[in-house]
């Protein structure tokens, strides 16, 4: 990403030297106490809003044949193999013109980790056509008036969960079931997770093992009470209501109910939002 390519960032730069001329500007209006007092809060207003500029002009996005690469400086670099990525499109929301309306996003297979990257993004239609080529699946998907993309993709990746006396089952985007019986359920409960100051989102899991079995269901989804009342209903001894700190990981939290090590390997800081859950969304912003 270059500070040309992206509007938003070239107007961050042309505040920050606004800032530090005001603070500049008050030795001769307000005098030097005032003046000096005016500087510096321009200057430590200006250091800070650097280091964000500095963290997105560094943000690189690389797309080749083993898969998708995003180098966000300051984190950890976040690799998404082809053949771990169940969904892949071009979002665009209605009545907003122009480029800005665009997201290219990247989910990978276990729905854990999702790239979002804006369309003022340096070569972002270079980066998208790459995507269409190589990716298994890629769809363009057309935002209803007033939804998020975060409930769309939702509607896209968890497509229906039903359940009956056998067991649980995720019909999941690619016309992939993962079925889980009742007596191979190990941990199942609900997690909250805090959002805001008081405010909590929830998310229903139910876990078999934290490879490929075990899957998490957002308190957006439409039976979400009802699907939690029946899995608590089936499986009383392994239900857990969950509270997590703020930056706390589901999967850590359930790797220590389970008594594994944590997997130290994790790919990106959202990585354990959980299966289904669009809103640990990672990317340059």
């Amino acid at each position: 990403m270059t500070l040309l390519s992206s509007p938003r960032l070239a107007l961050f730069g042309l505040v920050m030297l606004v800032l530090l001329a005001g603070g500049i500007a008050m030795f001769f209006l307000l005098g030097p106490v005032y003046g000096i007092v005016a500087t510096g809060i321009a200057a430590f207003v200006d250091w800070t809003m650097l280091k964000i500029l500095r963290r997105q002009l560094r943000t690189t996005v690389t797309v080749d044949g083993d898969g998708v690469h995003l180098n966000q400086y300051g984190d950890e670099p976040v690799d998404l193999p082809w053949s771990k990525v169940r969904l892949t499109g071009l979002a665009a929301a209605p009545g907003r013109g122009g480029r800005r309306a665009r997201r290219l996003v990247v989910v990978d297979r276990k729905m854990e980790q999702m790239l979002s990257i804006p369309a003022d993004f340096a070569r972002f239609d270079e980066l998208a056509a790459a995507v269409r080529e190589r990716a298994p699946r890629f769809q363009d998907i057309s935002l209803e008036a007033g939804e998020s993309l975060k409930e769309r993709l939702l509607r896209l990746l968890l497509q229906d969960v039903s359940l009956d006396g056998d067991g649980i089952r995720f019909i999941l985007a690619g016309d992939e079931t993962l079925s889980i019986s009742w007596n191979e359920v190990r941990l199942a409960g609900v997690a909250a997770d805090p959002v805001a100051r008081n405010r909590w989102a929830r998310r229903l899991f139910v876990c078999q093992d934290l490879d490929d079995r075990w899957m998490v269901v957002p308190e957006k989804y439409e039976r979400f009470d009802e699907l939690t009342a029946a899995v608590r209903e089936r499986v009383p001894g392994a239900f857990h209501d969950l509270t997590l700190g703020a930056g706390e990981k589901l999967k850590d939290r359930l790797q220590s109910l389970l008594g594994e090590p944590p997997d130290t390997h994790a790919a990106g800081s959202e990585a354990a939002a959980g299966p289904a859950s669009p809103a640990g969304a990672t990317g340059p912003n």
